[in-house]
């Protein structure tokens, strides 16, 4: 006896096209240096796409980030970080993630993706929290 993969359900979950908006969301970063302090940093401009379908497990993202959009809150480390030395936003000027794949684990939800950097793509699994659904912010 064969039984169909269960779906799974979120209270208040729908289904659709989201876009990314500034206001609300933030692409970030942490670096620790030499174990004793960390550097923050977040994109200022990118490009996110969720479409959520009727089962979460089928949803997916797509995203492009404008790797010179960097700051840190330090010009000096911020042109560091866009120069040839690290990010080279003059050879590559964006860096892109897509999902392959969502699943439930024990712990939560895990987007399973490829991260394309410098020409070069790797696999890339992100731990995701889901905090929950509402209306958004006109209200529909």
């Amino acid at each position: 006896m064969t039984t169909a993969p269960a779906t799974v359900t979120i209270p208040g979950y729908r289904a659709g096209t989201w876009k990314a908006d500034p206001v609300h969301c933030e692409i970030a970063l942490s670096i620790r240096q030499v174990l004793v302090s960390a550097v923050r940093a977040r994109f200022t401009r990118y490009h996110v796409t969720i479409v959520t379908s009727e089962d979460p497990l089928g949803s997916s993202v797509a995203a492009t980030i404008d790797l010179a959009s960097i700051d840190t809150g330090n010009q000096k480390r911020d042109n560091h970080l866009r120069s040839a030395d690290i990010l080279d936003v003059a050879k590559h000027p964006t860096m892109s993630y897509r999902s392959t794949g969502i699943r439930q684990t024990d712990a939560g939800w895990v987007v399973d993706g490829e991260l394309t950097l410098h020409g070069a793509t790797q696999k890339l699994p992100l731990a995701v929290a889901v905090t929950g659904f509402g209306p958004d912010s006109v209200g529909r």
